[in-house]
């Protein structure tokens, strides 16, 4: 039996390589409800319906970019029409732990409209859960404050939405 000196260096030091994919790019769509704001104007419109569709670029396995387009619904009343706000953006997307379950925060901003009215910025800030159910097909819940400003006016609301996300 030889000396240890003797065995080649792979035999005395364990090497263990683990390769792992980033992350896939995906699509992402939502569905949830539009929450108005004590401030929101007109005070007559109430909450109603969001949908968002958006796509996410892994950067790293805990940073994506996300591009992302959303109309949130206002309920008209009381002769005040339903009001549409429409917002494109773009949002950094940080996942906390890595895992089947993956608590995320983002932010970002970009433009928006509204039908009645007109073309403004926004900002936005949110936090969420995703659960990967395979490596192609995961779920997401989330919550998002937007600003958006139209005619120098900032106009705040929110959004709680639930989505299905394809990996490819």
């Amino acid at each position: 039996m030889g000396d240890v000196a003797d065995e080649p260096l792979e035999a005395r030091i364990p090497l263990r390589v683990e390769l792992r994919r980033i992350e896939r790019n995906g699509w992402t769509g939502a569905r949830g409800g539009a929450v108005r704001h004590a401030s929101y104007s007109p005070a007559s419109a109430s909450s109603g319906a969001a949908a968002t569709i958006d796509f996410e670029l892994p950067l790293t396995r805990s940073l994506s970019v996300e591009a992302m387009a959303g109309v949130g619904r206002f309920n008209g009343k009381s002769g005040i029409p339903d009001v549409d706000i429409f917002t494109y953006v773009v949002d950094a997307k940080l996942y906390l732990v890595d895992g089947d379950w993956r608590p995320f925060v983002m932010g970002g901003g970009g433009v928006s409209s509204s039908n009645p009215g007109m073309a403004g910025g926004e900002w936005n800030v949110g936090a969420g859960l995703r659960y990967d159910a395979s490596a192609r097909f995961a779920f997401e819940a989330g919550y998002q404050f937007h600003e958006t400003y139209q005619g120098g006016k900032g106009v705040p609301f929110s959004t709680l939405q639930v989505g299905v996300l394809l990996k490819f």
